[in-house]
């Protein structure tokens, strides 16, 4: 991209005004930015420590030389992240910590009766009364405290005596060792 230049003409003077374009223009302007930097390095010196100014000089020309990617870097960091996310997934089944017994599906009815509160297994799964507790306000036990010991099919209740007065919020919960969910709930008036 270096310039060359041509004799014209202009008036009775020659002038040396027509530039042509030159592919050594690339060299010259490297030249140019190696000067500009030679004199920032002057400067430096003037008001930095030697140290420093070799320093800006070093990091300057390895910016100059330096055609690395980021590519590298990149993919090693997301192996290293693909790695440690398979880990954890392994770890979590291998420790217990996946997915557990699917919950079953169960709805209930609640109904008041003479003070007292009757839990009804109206449709869904049969249920293992082990595992069904009924809690609300003041009262909580397994299903086997409040109804029988066999297993809750459709039609089968539970009695809750007595819990109190007014609006009593009640919730039939399904619980094993290692997950909990509510499969019902309702407010009963008393």
């Amino acid at each position: 991209m270096g310039w060359t230049n041509h004799p014209t003409k202009c008036g009775s003077q020659r002038l040396q005004g027509r530039l042509e374009y030159d592919y050594r223009a690339e060299i010259v302007l490297q030249a140019f930015a190696e000067r500009l930097f030679d004199l920032e390095m002057w400067v430096g010196f003037m008001v930095s420590s030697p140290k420093r100014v070799a320093a800006q000089a070093m990091q300057f020309k390895q910016l100059l030389k330096d055609d690395d990617a980021v590519s590298p870097v990149i993919g090693v960091i997301l192996m290293v992240a693909i790695t440690v996310i398979l880990a954890a997934v392994i770890a979590s089944f291998v420790l217990g910590l996946g997915p557990g017994e699917a919950a079953p599906t169960a709805s209930f009815d609640f109904e008041a009766d003479s003070g007292d509160i009757v839990v009804t297994h109206a449709n869904g799964d049969t249920l293992d009364p082990a595992n069904i507790y009924i809690r609300g306000d003041g009262f909580e036990g397994s299903w086997e405290d409040y109804g029988s010991s066999s297993q809750i099919g459709g039609g089968s209740s539970a009695t809750i005596p007595s819990p109190g007065t007014g609006d009593i919020s009640v919730r039939v919960v399904w619980e094993t060792s290692d997950s909990s969910q509510t499969l019902d709930q309702a407010t009963v008036s008393l």
